[in-house]
């Protein structure tokens, strides 16, 4: 949850008196997946409430299974689903529940989950093994291959998104000093770092080697516009910044893997935009039209994802879209949709 909506939601709650909604219950979890069919969007849930949770989608019969992880596992999957890395498994990072949970792919069993952490955020892999982001403990976490927790790296504030284009780098974004840095990853230290805007969040890599930051922009005790910066890798110099109108906070950064030449994000709407030039669309691709788009995914097809997490208590709304921006279908899905796994 960023700082904008748990703001929001604390305020909502006030009003709401905290009420809990009933448990949905739906269809069992599907055997098998096809590739290209299925969709594993990551709910979110609701600060200490322990109700995060996973959405199976198969696009191809339209089928939904709700509450997946805890219908696998027959546990339910913890507080507050941060985000989710995949390789030749699936890893969902439970931010306050302090784990990180290992699975072969998202119909299977869960492993032991992976514990050490204090707030964990986001995962990566390098050639080198595995690093995790950390809310609270000032450090970025270094697991080996085998999953073992094998050391820390000290970094001044909020570690959070993270991509390791090369297996050799770790580019970081430091919520709390402004800073993209980037962390060499067989010798587990850092090498260089540049700042960019206020609150960096999320980062990507195009298919000219360069890095996309994108900076929500600080909320309080004084707003802050947010920016998005292109750096060159190498030297981690900037070739491209621009700040949008205060109040904006975009969120979300994503660019499309057929190729990596084109970024999406959000900022009241989903934004488009080519890596071939620096500069920035004017109106949104996708509009918001009163939603509250809050995650936002591109698949394999170049299809693009988005949720609505509607009041932050009810369940929340996936909606997919074409490569033209026109909506083809919409699913009922968990509470504070955040983030999506393509298969």
């Amino acid at each position: 949850m960023n700082k904008l909506h748990l703001l929001l939601f604390t305020l909502f709650m006030v009003l709401q008196g905290g009420c809990k909604k009933d448990p949905i219950h739906d269809p069992e979890i599907p055997s098998h997946m096809q590739e290209g069919d299925v969709v594993l969007v990551l709910n979110e849930g609701n600060f200490q409430w322990g109700n995060s949770s996973t959405t199976l989608i198969k696009i191809n019969s339209g089928e939904i299974t709700l509450n997946a992880f805890e219908k696998i596992n027959d546990r339910p999957l913890g507080d507050v689903l941060q985000s989710a890395f995949r390789d030749n498994q699936l890893f969902l990072v439970v931010n306050n529940s302090q784990k990180i949970e290992r699975m072969p792919d998202a119909v299977s069993k869960a492993g032991i989950p992976i514990t050490g952490f204090q707030s964990p955020r986001f995962m990566v892999k390098s050639n080198h093994g595995y690093f995790v982001s950390d809310l609270y403990a000032n450090k970025i976490y270094k697991l080996s291959n085998s999953l073992s927790m094998e050391s820390s790296i000290s970094m001044a504030g909020w570690g959070e998104g993270m991509a390791c284009p090369d297996g050799e780098h770790v580019y970081v974004c430091n919520m709390s000093s402004g800073y993209l840095m980037k962390l060499d990853a067989s010798e587990g230290r850092f090498t260089d770092s540049v700042r960019v805007g206020d609150s960096p969040k999320s980062v990507v890599v195009d298919s000219q080697n360069r890095i996309w930051v994108l900076c929500e922009g600080s909320i309080y005790p004084d707003e802050t516009e947010g920016s998005l910066w292109c750096l060159n890798a190498s030297d981690m110099s900037v070739l491209f910044s621009q700040n949008f109108e205060l109040g904006a906070h975009p969120s979300n950064l994503n660019i499309r893997k057929l190729d990596a030449d084109t970024l999406y994000f959000l900022k009241n709407g989903v934004f488009r935009m080519p890596t071939s030039t620096f500069e920035t669309p004017e109106a949104a691709f996708i509009p918001e039209n009163g939603r509250l788009f809050y995650g936002l995914g591109i698949d394999l097809q170049g299809r693009v994802w988005v949720s609505d997490a509607k009041d932050y208590v009810q369940q929340g709304e996936v909606y997919r879209y074409n490569h033209s921006g026109i909506q083809e279908a919409s699913y009922k899905v968990g509470i504070i949709p955040s983030g999506f796994v393509f298969y």
